[in-house]
């Protein structure tokens, strides 16, 4: 009898760790990001990552205040709002790329990831403006005075 309760009790306490390190061990997922090129401007050139744990990350590459890599984190409010408006938006019934010939523009790309479905979109020149105003939204993030520098 006695090992039965043992044998029950060192079950429980295996599946209690098991689930408290699975807990812990959650890689966050990456559910926005916004990558703009110069092209050969002087537009900023800058990528912006946001995951579902709020943690964002800024990386300035060019003409752009800040230079280097950045974080901050963004509540869960925040983060509701945006999810919400890239579902309103249906983003996934975008093209994937909005382009032409001409040249030397600044080149956009845009992600978003949810519900196990993510899409990534080119944006050269001729998107929708649906699609900008989702752009000009992520933009206010990378903008933000919230950003701290990031030891690297």
């Amino acid at each position: 009898m006695n090992k039965l309760i043992i044998f029950a009790l060192s079950l429980t306490l295996l599946s209690i760790g098991c689930k408290s390190k699975k807990a812990q061990n959650k890689t966050p997922m990456l559910i926005f990001q916004l990558d703009k090129t110069g092209g050969r401007t002087i537009a900023p050139a800058y990528s912006l990552q946001i995951f579902d744990n709020g943690k964002a990350i800024f990386e300035g590459k060019n003409h752009t205040d800040k230079i280097g890599k950045y974080e901050m984190k963004i509540s869960k409010a925040k983060l509701r709002i945006l999810k919400k408006a890239f579902d309103k938006s249906n983003f996934f019934s975008f093209k994937d790329e909005y382009t032409s010939m001409v040249t030397d523009l600044q080149t956009t790309y845009i992600m978003y990831a949810t519900a196990g479905k993510s899409k990534r979109i080119r944006d050269y020149v001729g998107a929708p403006e649906e699609l900008k105003k989702l752009e000009r939204i992520l933009e206010s993030v990378a903008a933000s005075k919230d950003w701290k520098k990031m030891n690297e």
